[in-house]
């Protein structure tokens, strides 16, 4: 197994490979999980154009690579919310998902340092995972554009400010 890289995006053709993974993701291992009007969304949201906005104005990715490909990646919204969290199914259990979180937990709140808490809409299929990461429910579950989330949350601890981030 080759090491697992996480960086910041930083250039369009990055995003590109960024989006193929999370759109291979999506369909081969979460699509089952949402509604037509659920996929609808999701696909609308991680479009090249609709991503490419978001990350001009207050959203930050990392992404996990591995052999120079991506295999994971996380984007946090004004850095309080995780608006995407992905791992790809050939991937998952190695760890790539919790070192995409510590590097967005170790970058924020040096970006953001009024951002106390991050906040997560998670599938249900997820919410398990998260916890291990130390989220816990934030609220009932409930439908959102036609896919089921739980809320969830994790605080931010004074120590997470003090290491370094990704690799540039």
């Amino acid at each position: 197994m080759s090491p697992i890289r996480i960086t910041s995006l930083l250039l369009p053709y990055e995003l590109r490979e960024m989006l193929e993974m999370v759109q291979d993701a999506f369909h081969s291992s979460m699509e089952s999980g949402y509604s037509p009007e659920g996929r609808a969304v999701f696909l609308k949201y991680a479009s090249y154009e609709a991503t490419l906005r978001r990350i001009q104005t207050d959203h930050r990715i990392f992404v996990a690579s591995e052999q120079g490909r991506p295999v994971g990646m996380v984007e946090f919204r004004r850095g309080e919310r995780i608006s995407l969290f992905i791992v790809h199914p050939s991937s998952r259990g190695k760890g790539v998902g919790l070192r995409l979180l510590e590097a967005g937990l170790l970058e924020i709140p040096r970006i953001h340092p009024q951002v106390k808490e991050i906040l997560i809409n998670a599938l249900p299929g997820s919410a398990h995972v998260l916890g291990k990461m130390g989220f816990e429910p934030a609220g009932e579950g409930r439908m959102i554009n036609g896919t089921r989330i739980i809320p969830m949350k994790r605080s931010l601890g004074a120590g997470e400010s003090q290491n370094s981030g990704p690799e540039p």
